[in-house]
């Protein structure tokens, strides 16, 4: 993508950083219609563990809703969750258009009851509080296609990663678990207390697998799936623990430790250079024009 799209990533980071999560979230989705456009926005947080009982859902956040009717949260998350407690995984960006094509008929007359206007829905629910963004079209002639599709599926994982960063972030209804490990993020690698990997984030894999110099910094096994860092690399990492940074291959990582887990994160800088497998597929397909 070109120059333009990577300063809209890394100023999305930059701002969550710095910015109460209203302001941010405010200045984001105004940016957001330039590259994805619609009328109205909610996001949505849940609770995402099982449960026999109906879901804790909350509107956390709306823009563009003036003289709107705030779409049933509870609903929309118990359909959702319905669906990935079939054994039936969701994609993480959903629309009538690609809910249809998969034969998701059933889900697809669910939402059309509690959602009455054109929608894409962006579902991370791998995460506690789980978030759902809703972009709504109020043209019925201005539905979400499959390139609106792919540039939510890029763009929004970011948007809600950053996001999750802002200061002063105001409680909800809907809160995640205390005492328990850090939330994961792709952008994070993290190291128990004996230095072994337990989490490593996709754009971390993916620094891993362009770096030039691997053999100095990790190993991957045969199926790419264990990481061990070198001796060398652990030993920057506690000469700057538990608050510090350190750079690998050109790319700079903060560092910090939580609950006993020394957590690595890129810097939002660098994400610009970094390219998940699914975003280079995706790139591909959206410079090959409209569809």
């Amino acid at each position: 993508m070109d120059l333009s799209f990577n300063q809209f990533i890394v100023e999305l980071y930059r701002s969550g950083s710095r910015m109460p999560q209203p302001a941010f979230l405010t200045k984001a989705l105004v940016s957001l219609k330039e590259w994805l456009p619609y009328q109205s926005s909610w996001l949505l947080e849940f609770n995402p563990e099982p449960s026999t009982e109906q879901p804790q859902a909350a509107i956390k956040f709306s823009h563009g809703q003036a003289g709107k009717t705030p779409p049933p949260a509870i609903d929309i998350v118990q359909q959702l969750l319905q669906q990935i407690q079939s054994g039936q995984p969701l994609p993480m960006v959903l629309t009538q258009a690609s809910l249809l094509s998969h034969q998701q008929h059933l889900l697809q007359k669910a939402l059309k009851k509690s959602i009455n206007q054109h929608y894409l829905i962006f579902l991370d629910n791998s995460t506690s509080p789980g978030q759902i963004l809703l972009l709504l079209r109020s043209d019925p002639e201005q539905h979400f296609s499959d390139r609106d599709r792919m540039m939510a599926e890029w763009l929004l994982p970011h948007l809600c990663e950053a996001a999750r960063l802002s200061p002063q972030r105001p409680q909800t209804s809907v809160s995640a678990p205390t005492g328990q490990a850090p939330t994961r993020s792709p952008l994070e690698l993290h190291l128990s207390s004996d230095n072994e990997v337990i989490f490593c984030g996709e754009y971390i894999r993916t620094c891993i697998n362009t770096c030039e110099n691997e053999q100095n910094c990790c190993t991957l096994d045969a199926k790419n799936d264990q990481i061990t860092l070198s001796g060398t690399l652990i030993k920057q990492i506690q000469q700057r623990q538990p608050y510090g940074n350190i750079t690998v291959n050109k790319l700079v990582f903060d560092i910090k430790t939580i609950n006993n887990i020394c957590v690595l994160r890129i810097q939002p800088e660098s994400i610009q250079y970094l390219l998940t497998g699914r975003e280079r597929q995706i790139a591909s397909e959206l410079a090959q024009g409209p569809s």
